[in-house]
């Protein structure tokens, strides 16, 4: 009678940046999830988990000073123009009463 050994796979557990750092090398080298894992020696589902985990929290955007644009407000009067933001591809709007800074902040978002 034989025996025989079978080898299990050591799983690892990675950080939380480690895991941001495979998803990134995986979204900028075009490859397949398969093929990613393969090359990296990475499981394929816990792969899929770290990516759908990673779309439920997206990470936060930071904007260039140079994608804003230059927004003009005016005195609020009644019936008067409050605000007007002209857009680089030529669309305008135009605010006619007085709304806090935050509103306008989450309308261009």
């Amino acid at each position: 009678m034989e025996n025989t050994i079978t080898a299990r796979k050591i799983r690892k557990r990675y950080t939380a940046e480690e895991i941001q750092s495979f998803l990134d090398q995986w979204q900028s080298s075009g490859q397949s999830t398969k093929t990613f894992c393969q090359e990296h020696n990475l499981g394929y589902y816990a792969f899929c988990s770290w990516k759908k985990r990673s779309n439920q929290h997206p990470k936060k955007v930071t904007v260039s000073p140079s994608a804003f644009v230059p927004l003009k407000v005016k005195q609020a009067r009644i019936g008067t123009v409050f605000a007007e933001i002209n857009f680089s591809n030529g669309n305008q709007l135009t605010v006619y009463s007085s709304v806090p800074a935050i509103f306008l902040k989450n309308i261009l978002r």
